[in-house]
């Protein structure tokens, strides 16, 4: 059965329980629904990229979804930094109130703030550094940052 997308309730038809089935099994990691309604509301928004085969754009969809999990897992188990907010790859390094440490994402971190706060950690981390560092030195410290964000 053909999968049409109708842009005035913002949904598709055609989608079926079996198909409904199929996705979920396939893609374990993902909310299926939700990400089918994500991917109605790209359509919605994007009118001049219509598909001509929705079956195969929400398959890709789904598929791209999956992806992204697994990538966020693989980058959580091995140690990299992820936002504290979002759990997306984090660039950022910066303090809450408290002023304890952690990473955050470049899209949580308000534009007008992003220059002074990257200038606010190099001035820190200058500080900080001894000129008589050895490279097992930095990498203890890389490990205990590591450790250090990993509890958060």
């Amino acid at each position: 059965m053909k999968i049409e997308f109708n842009s005035e309730k913002r949904e598709f038809a055609g989608i079926t329980e079996q198909d409904l089935y199929f996705w979920q099994d396939a893609f374990p990691l993902v909310a299926v629904l939700q990400e089918i309604k994500s991917a109605a509301q790209w359509l919605y928004d994007n009118p001049k990229k219509k598909k001509k085969n929705n079956r195969r754009f929400i398959g890709n969809w789904l598929r791209r979804a999956q992806k992204d999990r697994l990538d966020l897992a693989g980058r959580k188990l091995s140690g990299l930094p992820v936002c504290k907010r979002c759990g997306r790859p984090a660039y950022i390094w910066t303090y809450d109130n408290a002023g304890i440490p952690y990473w955050i994402c470049k899209e949580h971190t308000p534009p007008s703030k992003l220059p002074a706060e990257i200038l606010k950690i190099a001035v820190a981390a200058l500080k900080k550094v001894p000129a008589n560092l050895t490279d097992k030195d930095i990498n203890d410290i890389r490990n205990k940052n590591l450790n250090a964000l990993k509890a958060l």
